[in-house]
């Protein structure tokens, strides 16, 4: 949903058909990398939706329920595209907890269509936050994570992103202190908060992790749960 929503740049079968993430992909699951630190900072336990963006437009995304037929998936996809000036993108969405995406150029409208009919089988099968990202992005993503944002989940350019970190930046309490004291309508926000780990390559993909907890009719950033997130995915 962070800058990897908004400014980076084969089908499955439909209910009840069986699935499985392309070959070798699942087994990158045992691995160390990013996306799987990541994964492992939060368990899932919401019901998953997909939801599906045009032009970063995350405000007004299309939800369709993943227990639902995988053709109506693809089928929103190829509906958003079509009114999309430059891309369109695709998420699997655990409500207050996490979400995952990948974002496709208006013109591979068919690859995302197919990556949407295959990552509800895919989440179906309960392989996570690692398999749906996997499953979306049909291959491994960069092994080297380029930045990690701040943003309010679906309201992402409406509140604005805050960039953490960069590759080849330093990371430290002091810089994280100085990034959060300049942004006290995402500290304490009316919406969820999440900070997002992304890359650009093979596709521009990303997982996101709720840091934030809920105190009445506002959001609280969790400085603990944010720590722990960006020590142990950058």
């Amino acid at each position: 949903m962070a800058g990897s929503r908004s400014s980076i740049g084969a089908g499955s079968r439909a209910n009840g058909g069986a699935a499985s993430a392309p070959a070798g992909i699942i087994g990158f699951m045992t691995r160390s990398t990013w996306w799987s630190a990541a994964a492992r900072t939060t368990k899932v336990t919401t019901t998953p939706v997909l939801q599906v963006a045009g032009d970063g437009r995350w405000e007004g995304a299309h939800a369709v329920a993943v227990s639902g037929s995988s053709t109506r998936a693809a089928m929103v996809v190829q509906e958003v595209a079509s009114t999309a000036d430059r891309d369109v993108a695709v998420e699997v969405l655990w409500p207050g907890q996490a979400f995952v995406g990948v974002r496709w150029p208006v013109e591979q409208r068919d690859d995302a269509a197919a990556a949407a009919s295959r990552a509800s089988v895919i989440v179906r099968s309960a392989h996570g936050i690692e398999g749906a990202l996997l499953g979306l992005l049909s291959t491994v993503p960069n092994p080297d994570l380029e930045f990690a944002e701040l943003g309010a989940v679906n309201a992402w350019a409406s509140v604005g992103p805050e960039v953490l970190w960069r590759r080849g930046n330093a990371h430290s309490p002091q810089v994280l202190d100085a990034r959060l004291a300049g942004r006290p309508d995402l500290t304490i926000c009316a919406h969820p908060v999440a900070v997002e780990l992304a890359v650009v390559h093979p596709r521009a993909c990303w997982i996101g992790i709720v840091v934030s907890t809920k105190s009445g009719p506002a959001h609280y950033v969790d400085r603990r749960v944010l720590d722990q997130v960006l020590e142990l995915s950058i």
